[in-house]
């Protein structure tokens, strides 16, 4: 399988990027989230994270804002990757502060069971294999597709 990173940073070919800090995304829902990680696998709260879909990596970031000038995409090869449903994270976020429970949701995130259209890949480590041009974005196909995740997610009672 090839794995995608899509960043502003700028990386090297061969390069080994190592996560060395706490992510500042989703703080509450990855600390509740970590709480039921399977043995040996990194927590959200210091992963990083790649993508099975060179396109999903960088409809993510143009999501949180960034121009698409500014973003680098590269195959990375990740040591030992954890498949987890991307969408999930957001609802858990989103039911902790309405305090309801999030359970089914955390061990669906662990445990996955459900045919996800967008997954993530937690790693501690990856290598950088090459950079990528940045694929043409069908934003319209993406939202319709992540929205269908999303949807899914918010059905885990």
């Amino acid at each position: 399988m090839i794995y995608y990173h899509a960043t502003r940073v700028s990386l090297a070919n061969g390069e080994t990027v190592k996560s060395l800090y706490k992510n500042s995304v989703y703080e509450d829902a990855s600390f509740e989230m970590d709480k039921n990680k399977p043995a040996n696998v990194i927590g959200r709260e210091y992963a990083l994270y790649v993508a099975d879909d060179p396109e999903f990596a960088v409809y993510y970031l143009l999501q949180e804002g960034v121009p698409l000038s500014e973003i680098f995409l590269f195959e990375v090869i990740p040591q030992q990757p954890y498949k987890a449903p991307f969408a999930i994270t957001n609802q858990v976020h989103i039911r902790l502060n309405c305090n309801r429970c999030v359970s089914n949701l955390v061990n669906e995130y662990w445990n996955l069971s459900n045919g996800w259209s967008f997954n993530e890949y937690l790693t501690g480590t990856f290598d950088v294999v090459k950079q990528l041009k940045i694929p043409d974005i069908d934003e319209s196909f993406l939202f319709t597709m992540y929205n269908c995740d999303v949807m899914k997610a918010e059905s885990i009672s």
